[in-house]
């Protein structure tokens, strides 16, 4: 079994206010619909599985414009080929982990992200440098223009992103959010993902220190940690 996605949202194309004037927080050409989901291993190694979470894609490209897919693992070719369905309605790119020795990690990370095919001028293949990876199989962005309109598609999956690579992340959002303010009719920001985030006033534990257990469950003899 698989859990269904439980974060959807529609993008539209501004916010109505009371005086009747229209803000535009996403000014692009069309507004159109994304969802982001931690798939928890797409390429799955048991067949019926990797073919449940499949099947999810496939329905979430039905209902979604952009499609951000998270811990994928596998290689591009797999990712391709598993997904190969999605590719009458939408263009698929993915980014992946890789080893101290520059080789695919097929065990972790891994991100996806399908953006339809109607969001593009062109029927063409748009062009590979649109794609930038910030971060291998963690943090992606897509630049998408259309009819004088931009858009930046940030999407990332916020694990094992030290201080200083979180640093320069923030910088390039900010970067794009700025260009936003200044241009808000010609530029919009789209940022989406799994972000980890802690909530507030909860204990923070390592699973490398062992010392951070410390007196954290007195009351328990046994500690079972779980995804």
């Amino acid at each position: 079994m698989i859990q269904r996605c439980s974060f959807r949202r529609k993008i539209l194309n501004g916010l109505l206010f009371p005086n009747r004037n229209t803000l535009p927080i996403f000014s692009f050409a069309n507004s159109f619909s994304a969802i982001g989901w931690n798939t928890r291993a797409l390429c799955h190694h048991h067949k019926n599985t990797r073919k449940q979470k499949v099947k999810e894609v496939l329905d979430l490209c039905r209902q979604f414009d952009v499609v951000g897919l998270s811990e994928t693992h596998g290689c591009p070719v797999a990712v391709a080929s598993y997904l190969s369905a999605c590719s009458r309605t939408h263009w698929l790119f993915s980014s992946h982990v890789r080893d101290n020795n520059g080789d695919i990690d097929n065990g972790s990370g891994g991100i996806v992200l399908l953006v339809a095919k109607k969001l593009f001028c062109s029927p063409s293949p748009p062009d590979p440098q649109c794609f930038n990876v910030l971060v291998p199989g963690r943090v992606v962005c897509f630049d998408l223009c259309k009819d004088g309109k931009h858009v930046s598609i940030f999407f990332l999956h916020n694990f094992g992103l030290s201080a200083t690579i979180t640093s320069q992340v923030i910088g390039k959002i900010r970067a794009a959010a700025n260009q936003c303010m200044k241009n808000p009719y010609h530029h919009s920001l789209l940022l989406f993902g799994d972000f980890n985030l802690t909530p507030k006033g909860s204990t923070k534990i390592s699973l490398l220190d062992p010392s951070s257990l410390s007196g954290t469950f007195k009351s328990l003899s046994l500690i079972h940690i779980s995804e």
